[in-house]
């Protein structure tokens, strides 16, 4: 998202077979890096500066993405270890965002209606000042 307009949106199945939660994340977080950055070439060739700030809510993803080297996990390709060195160049922010608050999970998974009207209304999809149970919302029947 840049400012409150979703820019760009993939769902996909994952190419790659993980072991882990956190591997899963990790090849997820390498997408998104990805595609931040080609979202922010297109900036700068606006002259328009961007910073990539991407938000995992598995800790242990994140916590990998901040350090340096493979450690237990060395059956990971180098190639997916791009988010260290780009958290370690600065070049991209990874910050943990709690489970209840991620929004790229309405994609993903079932929601409780509670969650899924949060996630709808910060995604700027839907308004709490619209009765979503007025008559513009019901199912009309034709008499004609």
């Amino acid at each position: 998202m840049v400012g409150n307009f979703i820019l760009s949106a993939v769902s996909k199945t994952q190419p790659i077979i993980a072991m882990s939660s956190c591997e899963s994340e990790l090849y997820a977080l390498d997408a998104g890096i990805s595609e931040a950055l080609n979202i922010q070439q297109v900036y700068s060739e606006l002259d328009i500066a961007m910073s990539i700030t991407l938000r995992c809510d598995n800790s242990a993803c994140v916590a990998v993405a901040h350090r340096k080297g493979l450690g237990k996990m060395k059956h990971i390709e180098i190639r997916y270890l791009r988010a260290q060195s780009m958290v370690a160049e600065k070049k991209v922010q990874i910050i943990k965002v709690d489970s209840a608050k991620n929004l790229a999970d309405i994609g993903t998974k079932h929601l409780p209606r509670k969650v899924h009207d949060y996630m709808f209304e910060k995604l700027g999809m839907i308004n709490n000042d619209d009765d979503v149970n007025s008559d513009e919302y019901s199912t009309c029947s034709s008499t004609e």
